[in-house]
């Protein structure tokens, strides 16, 4: 799935109230991503996610970011759950 110890280190800075972004290397941005992400609509979102569906291999997120998410906040429990490991 995941490579796991890189995306909880990326949980982590929220919880300092510091913006974290996780991003697959196949991802290519072909806009100034802050630009977009700092301007309306998205300026008021906390948690951004680019999602995409893989026909038969499920949900795929290339790049969750996180900000202004408050330590302990809605947004930043997303991200901590996402990347915390499955108690099976």
């Amino acid at each position: 799935m995941w490579d796991r110890p890189t995306v909880r280190a990326g949980a982590a800075p929220t919880d300092l109230g510091i913006n974290a972004m996780y991003m697959d290397n196949d991802v290519a941005m072909t806009e100034d991503f802050y630009r977009v992400m700092k301007a309306p609509p998205m300026a008021r979102h906390n948690l951004i996610l680019q999602m995409e569906v893989q026909n038969i291999h499920g949900l795929n997120i290339g790049v969750i970011y996180c900000q202004n998410c408050a330590p302990g906040g809605r947004g930043a429990w997303v991200l901590h759950e996402t990347v915390r490991p499955s108690e099976l």
